[in-house]
């Protein structure tokens, strides 16, 4: 018994060893079969604790495949802000020892994110602060990566974007980025369309965009090359196409707002520029180079422009700061004059979003062919819809002021002439304008200053001062000359009262001493003449209390004459070999014209006795042979001692003015002082002094009138 008990208790021993191994081996089995059998829930977990462990919590995800090679998980969400359709990343063992994988594909990306101080966000910028400062260690070799099907929606505030995007990324750098069905929305811009791709080989590559704001428009397509070196540094360069816009098609305002109502531009522009990153931040510079641009408004247009526009960023957030290099232009006004545009420089400092501006105006050459050429420095500055602008031409010979309001389109503005003071050996007005280059010579001040306002119906005021001016030409001498004219209206030199000019001298075919004009440019056209008077030929001539209407063809005007020293009278006139002594008054009624100045029956009479001599040895010679009655003419008014003398004036339209001089009188050393009463046809320049007469009246009103017009 003792021995069986001994057999069967060492085979019982054995047994159970046995048993121990079998059942070991079932309990591992039964182990590594739950774990097959529930290693997609044991994957979730150890992920969802992985992602937790590098701070994404709030993740749900499935393990819907995993094997040796590969696992696969499906509906990745993350919030509201990041979801993947599927991820599936293949390996090999020896790839997961060494934390490596062969490929990663994902599909169905949708990335939400209108929070950039989201958890997501901040587990981004967490990661990448850790990246950046992290030791180099044993460089991993990258995966392949691809990506199907994503979407992105990036916002914030009132910007925001939209797109499809798509790629795949190679183990030696290589990759493309497609974006498609893009669509943007920026303040101050329209909503546009964008799509393209990008081609990169490590940190080097190129990409194209294409953008649109209306398809029925060419788009605009940018290409970019860019290149990055180790760490933060690196940078890229782009180049715009030509964007051609005209009349009836693609404008401005199709892609800035704020230019929506602009009048029709035309012109080729196109843009290039660059990015620099660096480890102290990023930099950027755009320019835009434009040719054969023009804008066509109510008022004015602009015609031929070209130049460089160079943008760079600017004081805070959205400031970018704006530089015009070697612009010019051809601006034309509704008068259809045109003012030439060159050496446009201006830098202006711009908030984008407000679309507040300060500006520079740093150089402008203007030209017009009434001017010589200015050469002017300014200030801007654009505040909500108020734009404030001053200019100065060089020597201060001329500047303006003003402001414009984009909300109702009224401004006004300011702009002072001078005042221009004019010495023998400094400024001279032919400097200022081709239209005074007879003027030989100036001494005095001349100043101008016009107040104008626009929107609605434009209008203004202007003032003109005179003070002591002198102008010298071949033919006339003006000396002395003294006026404040004050004009109470742009678009027709109208005055609000009567107003004067006055002269020390005025000499020419006329020597008028001190001459002077009391008158008013009255509504209607008109002009009111209240007095002007002169001295001339010893005496005097006036006018008084006559209105011209400048709208007529035919404008009278009646001269009265008094205390005319005839002697000086017939030195005026230029009557060849005729002089004498007396006084004479009378008056001349003109009717003047565009094109011709006549007279009826111009008077004039003597006030007492005086002498008369007239002894043209040419009148003897041609008269030598016609008889002695004709001698006998002559000897008698070689020396008259007349009693009564006239003078009538007659000038028909077209003709030569003819005066008749009719006498009663004697010549004590002929027939015995026999008294004679003679009627003799003189030859005058009277035409030429007619001449003057009408040329002063032109100018008073064409003269001033276009004068206030240019400035406008």
């Amino acid at each position: 018994m003792i021995i069986m008990s001994k057999v069967i208790f060492a085979r019982s021993n054995s047994f159970k060893r046995h048993m121990r191994l079998v059942v070991g081996a079932l309990v591992l089995a039964l182990a590594l079969g739950a774990v097959v059998a529930e290693r997609t829930v044991l994957m979730e977990t150890a992920l969802q604790a992985w992602l937790k462990s590098q701070g994404i919590g709030n993740v749900t995800l499935r393990v819907t495949g995993l094997d040796w090679r590969k696992i696969q998980v499906e509906g990745i969400r993350f919030g509201d802000e990041l979801f993947l359709d599927a991820l599936k990343v293949s390996y090999d063992v020896g790839q997961l020892i060494s934390a490596q994988v062969s490929s990663i594909e994902i599909t169905g990306l949708e990335l939400t994110v209108s929070d950039f101080n989201s958890d997501l966000m901040a587990v981004v910028r967490q990661n990448l602060a850790a990246s950046q400062s992290a030791e180099a260690g044993p460089s991993i070799t990258l995966p392949r990566i691809l990506l199907r099907d994503g979407k992105v929606h990036l916002s914030q505030a009132d910007n925001s974007i939209r797109a499809k995007i798509s790629g795949e990324l190679h183990p030696d750098g290589s990759g493309t980025l497609r974006v498609s069905s893009g669509h943007v929305m920026v303040p101050g811009l329209a909503p546009f369309d964008i799509s393209g791709q990008a081609l990169f080989d490590g940190a080097h590559g190129k990409a194209e965009l294409v953008a649109s704001p209306d398809k029925s428009f060419p788009p605009i397509i940018i290409k970019a090359t860019f290149d990055g070196n180790e760490g933060s540094s690196g940078g890229a360069a782009f180049e715009v196409s030509k964007l051609s816009f005209a009349s009836g098609g693609l404008q401005p305002g199709h892609w800035l707002l704020a230019l929506k109502d602009l009048g029709p531009v035309s012109g080729d522009f196109e843009g290039s520029g660059e990015v620099t990153l660096s480890p102290a931040g990023p930099t950027w510079v755009a320019r835009v180079r434009f040719s054969g641009a023009g804008v066509r408004e109510d008022d004015f247009n602009v015609i031929d422009g070209a130049g460089v526009v160079t943008i760079e960023p600017g004081a805070g957030q959205s400031g970018l700061a704006l530089q015009v290099q070697d612009g010019q232009a051809v601006v034309g006004t509704r008068q259809g004059q045109r003012v030439r545009l060159n050496d446009l420089n201006i830098h202006a400092d711009l908030d984008f979003e407000t679309l507040n501006l300060n500006a520079r105006l740093e150089t402008l050459t203007v030209k017009h062919p009434w001017i010589e050429p200015l050469h002017f420095t300014g200030d801007g500055e654009r505040n909500g819809d108020l734009v404030n602008f001053s200019i100065q031409a060089q020597d201060n010979l001329l500047s303006a002021t003003g402001h414009h309001d984009l909300a109702t389109q009224k401004g006004m503005g300011t702009v002072h002439a001078g005042p221009w003071r004019f010495t023998p050996h400094g400024l001279q007005p032919k400097q200022l304008s081709p239209l005074f280059a007879d003027i030989e010579e100036a001494r005095g001040t001349l100043g101008a200053t016009l107040k104008a306002h626009w929107g609605g119906e434009a209008d203004g005021t202007a003032s003109i001062i005179l003070d002591d001016l002198t102008l010298k030409t071949n033919s006339l001498v003006v000396e002395g000359l003294n006026a404040n004219l004050n004009f109470a209206h742009l678009t027709t030199p109208v005055m609000e009262r009567v107003q004067t000019v006055q002269a020390q001298r005025i000499g020419g075919v006329l020597d008028l001493v001190k001459p002077s004009i009391a008158f008013r440019f009255a509504p209607e056209d008109k002009l009111y003449i209240a007095h002007a008077e002169s001295g001339v030929a010893g005496g005097q001539m006036k006018i008084d209390d006559q209105t011209i209407d400048f709208r007529k063809s035919n404008h009278p005007i009646t001269v009265v004459f008094s205390r005319l020293d005839l002697e000086s009278l017939f030195g005026l006139l230029n009557v060849d070999g005729v002089s004498g002594t007396g006084v004479l008054s009378g008056s001349i009624p003109l009717m003047i014209s565009a094109d011709a100045v006549t007279v009826a029956n111009g008077r004039f009479a003597a006030t007492g006795p005086g002498v008369l001599q007239m002894r043209s040895q040419a009148a003897r010679n041609a008269l030598g042979g016609a008889g002695q009655d004709a001698v006998m003419l002559l000897d008698v008014l070689d020396d008259f001692h007349y009693q009564s003398l006239e003078l009538s004036i007659d000038r028909e339209a077209g003709g030569e003015a003819r005066i008749l001089l009719s006498t009663a009188g004697s010549n004590p050393a002929v027939m015995d002082d026999q008294p004679f009463v003679l009627n003799v046809s003189v030859s005058t320049q009277l035409d030429k002094v007619l001449a003057v007469l009408s040329t002063a009246l032109s100018l008073s009103q064409k003269a001033l009138r276009g004068t206030l017009k240019s400035l406008q």
